[in-house]
């Protein structure tokens, strides 16, 4: 057990979130379903608030949370592991969960690290075409130069890249194959993305890969590209994402923790970009693929076993 001051006026989960940034949401609603975090000697919820200064007990090893070993550690010395391709106009990661596209966090982002090594060996600087949450993995684009960065922009906006997503869900999906038209808000103080009928228009189509005992495996197209759209549309049609602390309920991420899961398992495996760049001849229609992280491909061989 440890003490912890309240750095941050926001609710003891997220205060917690922030001082710990390698510890998943997704174990720290573990923490307070068993009670293990406490004020004044009693269990409080995660939706509690406490000034800044007053101190919390943790029934777990500080070093534990300071360097949880859940999300891979990257830094600009090993970040050339994460890159599929490259060349001069483009460079592809395999973004790992647990990892900022962009950030301030002491320059702990992709983007940072991929910046810091072209720097080092007088490279043109790459910046992020598009950006995954937090907490997804797979694929991404770095544009090095600016006429393919503008390209490239265009081509998302005009929404020609085709992108490819893996999601694991809880419950059974009766169809095999499905749309979801709903259209979606996000709070601009939250974050939090809802489905509202004066929200911006927002399509993802689905097919079902696997299914498994309480859980189903599927491939979502997003056919629009809005904040947290596939997270949003499997929850609003009763499929949640596994291990989505925002958008499943409290007792389905306790479920997923049991699987030794604290994050959701949504992964981009494949982006193809449009025939349409017929002055990257080279890059016109090529597709990367992310292979899934071993982490997730082991909790499928062990729903399989179930």
């Amino acid at each position: 057990m440890f003490l912890h001051s309240i750095r941050y006026d926001l609710s003891v989960f997220h205060d917690l979130q922030k001082s710990y940034p390698r510890v998943p949401g997704g174990y720290l609603v573990l923490l307070f379903d068993e009670g293990r975090i406490l004020w004044h000697g009693r269990p409080i919820k995660l939706s509690d608030a406490l000034t800044e200064g007053e101190m919390i007990e943790i029934e777990d090893e500080e070093p534990n949370l300071l360097h949880f070993d859940y999300f891979p550690i990257v830094t600009h010395e090993n970040v050339n592991s994460l890159i599929l391709y490259q060349d001069e106009h483009l460079i592809v990661c395999n973004k790992p969960k647990g990892l900022l596209m962009v950030g301030k966090e002491d320059g702990q982002s992709l983007s940072s690290y991929l910046r810091r090594a072209a720097k080092e060996k007088g490279e043109e600087l790459p910046s992020p075409i598009n950006r995954l949450d937090r907490n997804t993995s797979g694929v991404v684009l770095f544009g090095c130069d600016s006429s393919f960065r503008a390209a490239l922009t265009k081509a998302w906006e005009d929404r020609t890249i085709h992108k490819e997503y893996l999601a694991l869900v809880y419950g059974n999906m009766n169809e095999s194959k499905g749309e979801i038209n709903h259209p979606l808000h996000k709070d601009i103080i939250s974050g939090k993305v809802t489905v509202e009928p004066n929200g911006k228009p927002s399509y993802t189509s689905y097919s079902v890969l696997e299914r498994y005992d309480g859980y189903t495996l599927v491939r979502c197209i997003p056919h629009t590209g809005r904040n947290h759209q596939i997270r949003v549309h499997l929850a609003s049609i009763g499929h949640p994402i596994v291990g989505d602390f925002v958008y499943a309920s409290k007792e389905q991420v306790l479920e997923a923790a049991k699987l030794g899961i604290y994050d959701s398992f949504l992964h981009c495996e494949v982006t193809t970009l449009p025939g349409s760049l017929t002055a990257y001849p080279s890059l016109a229609g090529k597709r990367f693929h992310a292979p899934l992280p071993s982490r997730l491909e082991r909790v499928l061989e062990a729903l399989k076993q179930k």
